[in-house]
């Protein structure tokens, strides 16, 4: 009983020390009274704190504009992508109403048949196909380009568009006897147009079966399969077997190859109702220069010797009725006109530009004549 009174004065004078503190805390007095004024400012009940409102333009609202706008820039971007892409379009169809576009043979097409361009790159062609009433009518045109003679000026021509289809453009103009114009092709502008590309540099007439080694490099000397592939190609992917008329023209260079290989291309459409040879600017004679050089005929005859060009079938009708040191004669259009059966037409001026420099060392000016 004197335990539990003595805990209960100790735990009276405890609580009376904590009222005594809080009072010297609070600076009043030690009174009961005192306290409880003291603590009145306390609020009574339930307290909450104050809260901060959000802002009105939250973070999911400014990602949902974000999204907005960048959906927005990538609509014009995709209009402006449109709108350049038909202009282009536009553009290239404009452009291939007049000019030729580009084909280049397959890898395999060209491989089975040993068709490659001095570089070994798939020869190719230009192509823009005729109008009513005219679309059964064609135009073959062989270009010029001179001829190389050695391994090193075959190989530094295999790395032009002379000897390589790498960098061939994807159109290619046309014009004279080939233009789209009625004004400045009255008779032909309607015929479908093919334009070869000369990269063998033999007048597509080599038929050397190996290859070549110059620097490390292989150059193939094969323009005859070249031709045949070209024509081949045509006459498997266009309506030239079931042609009305075909012509086939050339220039310079190409003028050679195109008389040589006019009998051939008559045997590969023998349905075709007519079939004629036309060479522009073709006409190279063994004449000496002006210092008494055979320089014409040295450059036949090394062309002929070095592209292996008597074993072409085209020309053997020539070839075989001379010795092997006379067969280059007939790259010679006024020696091998003979052995043509095609009908052949040629322009020629009395003084071509050309064989006036190169070949016979004239280097006056023959505007006026």
């Amino acid at each position: 009983m004197n335990e539990e009174t003595n805990t209960q004065k100790i735990s009276t004078e405890e609580a009376r020390e904590i009222k005594k503190d809080i009072s010297q805390i609070m600076g009043h007095g030690t009174k009961g009274e005192d306290v409880k004024m003291a603590m009145t400012f306390v609020p009574l009940g339930n307290f909450r704190r104050p809260q901060v409102r959000s802002m009105s333009c939250g973070c999911q609202r400014i990602y949902v504009q974000l999204i907005g706008f960048l959906i927005f820039v990538l609509l014009i971007a995709v209009i402006r992508m449109i709108s350049n892409m038909r202009v282009v379009f536009v553009q290239y169809h404009m452009a291939s109403d007049t000019d030729g576009e580009l084909v280049l043979l397959p890898v395999e097409f060209a491989a089975s048949r040993g068709a490659f361009c001095l570089d070994g790159s798939p020869p190719g062609y230009y192509i823009r196909y005729g109008k009513s009433p005219n679309i059964n009518k064609w135009i073959i045109y062989l270009p010029g380009g001179a001829w190389c003679t050695s391994e090193e000026e075959c190989y530094s021509r295999s790395f032009t568009d002379l000897g390589s289809s790498m960098d061939a453009p994807a159109l290619s103009a046309f014009g004279g006897i080939l233009s789209a114009s009625e004004t400045d092709n009255p008779d032909f502008h309607k015929w479908n147009m093919v334009k070869l590309i000369y990269c063998d540099g033999s007048s597509y007439l080599g038929n050397r079966s190996r290859t070549v080694e110059y620097k490390s490099k292989p150059i193939y000397l094969r323009g005859f399969p070249v031709f045949v592939a070209l024509i081949d190609h045509l006459i498997k992917h266009t309506d030239l077997s079931s042609a009305d008329n075909v012509i086939l023209a050339g220039t310079s260079a190409g003028g050679i190859g195109a008389l040589v290989n006019g009998d051939f291309l008559r045997d590969k459409l023998s349905s075709v109702e007519s079939l004629h040879v036309l060479l522009d600017g073709a006409m190279f004679p063994d004449q000496p220069s002006y210092s008494g050089e055979h320089v014409m005929a040295n450059l036949l005859k090394k062309t002929f010797y070095f592209h292996n060009i008597k074993d072409s079938v085209s020309i053997k009708d020539c070839t075989s009725e001379l010795d092997i040191s006379e067969q280059w004669k007939c790259l010679q259009p006024n020696y091998y006109y003979k052995h043509v059966y095609t009908p052949a037409f040629f322009i020629q001026s009395l003084h071509d530009t050309w064989f006036s420099a190169h070949a016979l060392g004239v280097q006056c000016s023959t505007k006026g004549l």
